[in-house]
């Protein structure tokens, strides 16, 4: 936790310390202020499941602290902490806390700090962010329940071309534990350490009037989290593609797909695996949206066990950063099923605009 207290610290200071400097620069394209901006926000979920006393009843999944700011007109701090329970215990954990640097050239940027990687489309958001209550299964087993997040620095170029292409590059270091309490996970459960590489290309282009569409690819490359124990090598190659489309009268229309190749070596076995999930999304109003989604994922283990599953999605939205959502899971292998219940809610100036 020391280690989290510094990140803390260390980041906060130059907010507020640094910024009344920027604030005094003539000519400056964004105004800095003395103090950060701080936001909350609220994930508090209930949910019934079949068959599974555990995961029944009321939780507070998340509170998530953010304080973000300018240090100068170029460069912006951005730090999240997270409260979570578990065991009745409580956790605080920094989910991010990093340095933006833009404009250094034309088209050049990059980022130093603790953040979550540019991995496909669900990795790098918030719960609050999501489009479901719960995550698709292929990034829980090839990315871990949380996500990959870990320390180093990624750089980001806008390629001088028509139309919108961004490339980025990562190096990262993830301890085998970033949080304490991941030590009580289940010792079967894949997940990321170590020395990380990861790459992204992706772009956004308006093909036709009232349409956009987004693609990327991206790649990991790093250690397993049994490195140290034996040979725990992993490779993930990875796609996604976002369609809107906005229909008259303010409805609109929505598609999402990942699908993620991963191979990991085990000693000397060698481990291939395939998944991915697809959403189709209809958004009425400014206030409903109504969602389906499919998923399909192989675990990441010698056993293999596989997961398809169907859900169904309503959500309405209150206000840019508060909605309430519901979300019926269905198991097409076990034939087990779940209701899940979320209110989401954010204040302050930076909260996470939800999707």
């Amino acid at each position: 936790m020391k280690k989290h207290y510094l990140w803390i610290a260390a980041l906060a200071s130059l907010s507020l310390f640094s910024s009344l400097e920027a604030q005094t620069r003539q000519g400056s394209v964004i105004t800095a202020t003395n103090l950060p901006d701080i936001s909350v926000m609220g994930n508090f979920q209930a949910s019934t499941v079949h068959g599974d006393a555990e995961n029944t009843g009321f939780a507070m999944k998340e509170i998530e602290l953010a304080i973000q700011g300018y240090l100068y007109p170029t460069v912006r701090s951005d730090i999240f902490l997270g409260l979570h329970q578990e065991d009745g215990e409580t956790h605080l954990d920094v989910e991010e806390a990093f340095l933006t640097f833009s404009g250094v050239s034309e088209g050049l940027g990059f980022k130093v700090g603790k953040k979550k990687l540019s991995i496909g489309k669900q990795n790098s958001l918030h719960p609050e962010q999501w489009l479901w209550v719960n995550q698709p299964q292929v990034v829980t087993d090839f990315l871990g329940s949380e996500g990959v997040s870990a320390e180093g620095v990624s750089v980001e170029y806008v390629l001088p071309l028509p139309f919108f292409l961004q490339a980025e590059l990562g190096v990262w270091q993830k301890k085998g534990a970033a949080h304490e309490h991941e030590e009580e996970e289940e010792e079967s459960a894949f997940a990321w350490s170590s020395w990380l590489t990861n790459a992204r290309l992706w772009s956004s282009v308006a093909p036709m009037k009232d349409m956009e569409v987004e693609w990327g690819v991206s790649f990991l490359a790093g250690s397993g989290v049994e490195f140290q124990e034996y040979r725990d090598l992993a490779t993930l190659w990875g796609t996604d593609v976002t369609l809107r489309y906005w229909l008259e009268d303010g409805a609109k229309l929505m598609m999402q797909g990942e699908a993620f190749a991963l191979k990991r070596e085990v000693e000397d076995a060698v481990i291939d695996r395939v998944g991915g999930y697809g959403y189709l999304g209809y958004k009425p109003n400014k206030s409903w949206e109504f969602g389906i989604r499919g998923d399909y994922s192989p675990t990441a283990e010698l056993t293999k066990t596989e997961y398809k599953t169907a859900s169904l999605i309503g959500t309405y939205q209150l206000t840019e950063t508060s909605k309430f959502r519901l979300e019926y899971k269905q198991d097409l292998i076990a034939e087990d099923h779940g209701l899940f219940a979320q209110i989401l809610f954010g204040v302050g100036p930076h909260s996470h605009v939800l999707q």
